[in-house]
């Protein structure tokens, strides 16, 4: 494992563009829209044990900010690492090793808590764990609204939360380091550390059972 992104060429296999056609159609029609994960007060940083935001180190260039997954200048290139801590302060990252899912997860944002909420109740009843690893963020947290904390509406979803969250910072550094536009958005992220796809995707059974293996068994891109 490197300490730091590899960087690659752009250029993608027949391949790869054919598996990212065949995931934009489907999700399309549905009307929808890893990299190791490393895990090392209620209002905001006021105090207590748990903290809404929480410092981002990024190593390694932004991605674009995205717009849509045909012709996207980030698939190919190099995922940028994030340093950074859950909401007790526990260390997260995101760093190349294993093939990852990153979610994006606002507390005010309905379609992300929903799509996140079938992620987890969906995975929990699977026969077996999925082969790949599944990173959250909380960003874009907003202490003014009813549904803040963020830490509460993923409890709320499973107590413990199964996945890695990583809390951003008020800045939004992790989601702009890896070109977040709006909600729901999920980067794919391969096990060398390069990005494989990008969505604004609505996580429901077709996105889990079809569209993650799709990716992720697809060839990496060639040089």
């Amino acid at each position: 494992m490197s300490s730091s992104p590899r960087p690659v060429g752009s250029s993608i296999s027949g391949r790869r563009w054919w598996w990212i056609a065949v995931a934009a159609a489907v999700l399309v029609a549905a009307g929808a829209v890893t990299v190791a994960v490393v895990r090392g007060g209620e209002d905001g940083n006021s105090g207590g044990a748990l903290q809404q935001f929480r410092p981002v180190v990024v190593v390694g260039d932004a991605l674009a900010r995205f717009r849509q997954p045909q012709d996207d200048p980030a698939i190919g290139t190099a995922a940028p690492q994030l340093d950074g801590q859950s909401f007790d302060g526990t260390a997260v990252h995101l760093r190349p090793g294993r093939n990852t899912m990153v979610v994006f997860f606002g507390h005010w944002n309905a379609p992300s808590g929903d799509g996140l909420r079938f992620l987890v109740s969906h995975l929990a009843a699977a026969a077996e764990p999925p082969d790949y690893d599944i990173l959250v963020i909380s960003t874009q947290a907003k202490p003014d609204m009813s549904s803040f904390p963020p830490s509460d509406r993923l409890q709320e979803m499973a107590d413990p939360f199964p996945y890695p969250v990583l809390a951003d910072d008020e800045a939004g550094t992790a989601a702009s380091a890896l070109g977040f536009s709006t909600f729901p958005y999920v980067v794919f992220v391969g096990a060398d550390g390069t990005v494989l796809l990008r969505f604004h995707a609505t996580l429901d059974a077709t996105f889990v059972d079809d569209i993650i293996p799709q990716v992720f068994a697809a060839p990496p891109a060639t040089t």
